[in-house]
């Protein structure tokens, strides 16, 4: 009985999708709209969702080379990072009816049919997402032009679809050339955009061109993203050390236009110490979030414990802390008790480990910390993928929820209020509160 409440309340839910990197219907029609596409979208296989310092050789998935059915089906058994394939999976058995696991040749070319068939509706994605009750989802593609803009671009609808502004290239500003340009925010600003008139030629005008893009970003964007876990320590150091003509600004200005590879590592973390802490200064109390990727990385730089101070040292900015810092949630649990101004994101969590997501999930409810939780972000490039996280997602929330009903730690009456905040009421409150 208890499991029947919790399921419906589940299933009437309304959604919000607070982390995507869709890549458009048209491109995965271009690739082939099969299996192959949709694999390393889903993470099953490598795919460049983050294409940044072309200096760094990032460590990678496997890589899904042979496209055959011998070479996919034994690629797919082969596979073993986090729970990806039983998450894909998941996706891929609801939308097309078919398994990726021990699937027999037959099968295989029966699910490639499917896909080019779902795919060759334009509609296809959203369709998906609108019946399954999520009313927005914020992408990051992980930015171009047209996530910029106010109407993203032709693939998605600029009112279903809202941007987030990622700003790991800026701490690395020194050398536009080191960043991917797809992806180099200050040349996309200048070149795309025309935000800007220029690309800046000293290390003042640089500030002076943040200011201006985080001026522009105002009524445009819903979140600030840093993913900078990816290329260094999230250890920014305390506010007093990056203030204007200080030891860190000297030496900011110091490497401003040199080359990548004629700095040092010394100099290029205090350059993005500095630059980080003039975005955050400067965008404090404008009311947009900044999303800040958490655990899984650089590790043990990506700790959460490594932003507490930037925390409690921007009261007026609020901070979610995606994938709740895996392997290290407990640190999350702690900062979400100390901090009003923060919240943790359970997006790619449950992708990563479903065990991880179901001991955060309680215990975040045990303590009474639910309304400090964001349920939701599918973190794929296909509707298969993000699918797949959603009923995963789901599934733990059902586990979490009808077990703490059984043993009366939270009443039935109590199970859908709880739902709809982990759901909707918290990511809106966070992102479109206005």
């Amino acid at each position: 009985m208890n499991k029947h409440v919790v399921d419906e309340a589940l299933d009437r839910v309304k959604i919000i999708d607070t982390h995507e990197h869709f890549s458009s219907s048209a491109n995965i029609v271009n690739e082939g709209a099969d299996l192959p596409a949709i694999l390393p979208r889903g993470y099953v296989g490598f795919f460049d969702f983050y294409p940044g310092l072309q200096t760094v050789n990032f460590e990678k998935y496997p890589e899904l080379k042979c496209k055959d059915f011998p070479g996919i089906s034994t690629f797919i058994k082969n596979y073993h990072e986090f729970e990806f394939v039983d998450v894909l999976d998941a996706g891929i058995k609801n939308l097309h009816g078919k398994s990726i696991k021990n699937m027999k040749e037959h099968e295989f070319l029966s699910l490639n049919q499917s896909i080019l068939h779902r795919y060759a509706d334009p509609a296809f994605r959203d369709s998906v997402l609108k019946a399954f009750n999520v009313e927005r989802v914020i992408l990051d593609v992980p930015h171009h032009a047209g996530g910029l803009q106010s109407t993203l671009s032709d693939a998605f609808d600029s009112q279903f679809y809202k941007p987030a502004m990622r700003l790991n290239s800026l701490l690395y500003g020194f050398d536009l050339d080191a960043w991917n340009p797809q992806t180099c925010l200050m040349k996309l600003m200048a070149s795309d955009l025309k935000v800007i008139d220029r690309l800046p030629v000293t290390f003042e005008d640089f500030l002076d061109k943040i200011d201006r893009i985080l001026e522009w970003s105002k009524g445009k964007v819903v979140s600030y993203k840093c993913a900078s876990a990816y290329e260094r320590t999230i250890n920014f150091g305390p506010k007093l050390t990056a203030q204007p003509k200080g030891k860190k600004y000297a030496i900011a200005k110091g490497i401003f236009g040199k080359p990548f590879c004629k700095t040092v590592e010394y100099e290029r973390l205090v350059f993005g110490d500095y630059v980080l802490h003039h975005v955050l200064s400067t965008i404090e109390g404008n009311g947009i979030p900044v999303q800040m990727h958490t655990g899984t990385a650089i590790m043990p730089g990506s700790d959460p414990k490594n932003v507490d101070n930037l925390i409690a040292e921007y009261p007026g900015i609020h901070f979610t802390l995606l994938h709740c810092g895996y392997p290290w949630t407990e640190t999350v649990l702690d900062m979400l008790k100390r901090h009003d101004n923060v919240h943790g994101e359970m997006v790619w969590l449950q992708t990563i480990s479903r065990e991880a997501a179901t001991r955060f999930l309680e215990r975040a409810i045990a303590e009474k910390l639910h309304e400090k939780v964001i349920a939701f972000g599918g973190d794929c490039a296909s509707i298969e993928g993000s699918v797949g996280a959603l009923l995963t997602i789901k599934a733990v929330a059902r586990s979490v929820l009808t077990r703490m009903v059984d043993d009366g730690r939270i009443q039935k009456a109590d199970a859908g209020a709880l739902i709809e905040d982990l759901f909707y009421n918290n990511p809106k409150a966070v992102f479109f509160k206005k």
